[in-house]
């Protein structure tokens, strides 16, 4: 399908040109170019409608071809907003998670403004690369944990590249939360304060004048079983086992 008034039509990347048959490799004197949405090209002097309705490269040809081609596979729609939203579960959950300030909510908020932006910008990338893509943007900016994964496949679907963009973001964010998870069932134990308190019920059963020490590189989960060291005012060593319980409470057993 060619038209002889008009031209060869161009393939997006103007590389290879549709000679009615199949796509073959771009002459030097073949200077006309076709828009990003195949509906027109340019004749030297304007837009032209594109009347051929050849099928883009890599496109099956034959009876059956339909005129409404499907997207073209191109490898060379820019990435970087994209890569910046799928890695932006780390500053994400590292600020909301793991830092506990006044600051954190605020500073969460603008993280999550700041991916919505990345999505806003990839979507302007792929807009003028001639993809229609929905404004999963705004749905990153109300709701982060569905809005992102949209957009990176929605992007995924329309450029017909790597997967590895939503494949990062979930791994990142499974792994996030999982380790959050692991952390919130880490009970926090003030130590010297738990130390005192054995002393003193050591002291109350008769047991007086001596010193606790429990380990201190160590976290204490619930379940957790831990040793004591108990010494008394002649250095004779016993222990103390405990067993840690919800919310910082404790069992303990004195073993002379």
């Amino acid at each position: 399908m060619t038209n002889d008034e008009s031209g060869p039509i161009l393939s997006p990347d103007g590389m290879q040109k549709w000679n009615g048959q199949e796509w073959a490799a771009v002459e030097p004197d073949d200077h006309r170019i076709v828009s990003p949405d195949g509906t027109q090209f340019w004749d030297g002097q304007g837009w032209v409608p594109a009347t051929p309705q050849a099928p883009r490269p890599g496109d099956p040809v034959g009876p059956f071809h339909s005129n409404v081609a499907a997207p073209y596979p191109d490898h060379g729609v820019a990435n970087s907003w994209a890569w910046l939203l799928a890695l932006s579960p780390i500053p994400i959950l590292g600020v909301s998670v793991f830092w506990e300030s006044d600051w954190t909510i605020p500073l969460s908020a603008l993280l999550v403004l700041a991916a919505a932006q990345c999505a806003y910008r990839d979507h302007e990338v792929l807009h003028s690369a001639g993809h229609t893509s929905r404004a999963f943007w705004l749905l990153t900016l109300l709701l982060y944990v569905v809005g992102a994964p949209a957009h990176l496949i929605n992007r995924t679907r329309l450029t017909r590249t790597t997967v590895a963009l939503p494949i990062v973001w979930f791994v990142l964010m499974v792994s996030g939360v999982g380790i959050a998870i692991w952390s919130w069932s880490q009970t926090e134990v003030e130590i010297p304060a738990m130390e005192r308190a054995i002393e003193q019920e050591l002291d109350e059963a008769g047991i007086v004048d001596t010193s606790v020490s429990c380990p201190v590189d160590r976290n204490y989960g619930d379940g957790d079983f831990v040793i004591c060291a108990v010494e008394d005012v002649d250095g004779g060593q016993t222990e103390v086992y405990l067993k840690m319980l919800n919310d910082g409470y404790y069992e303990w057993e004195y073993h002379p």
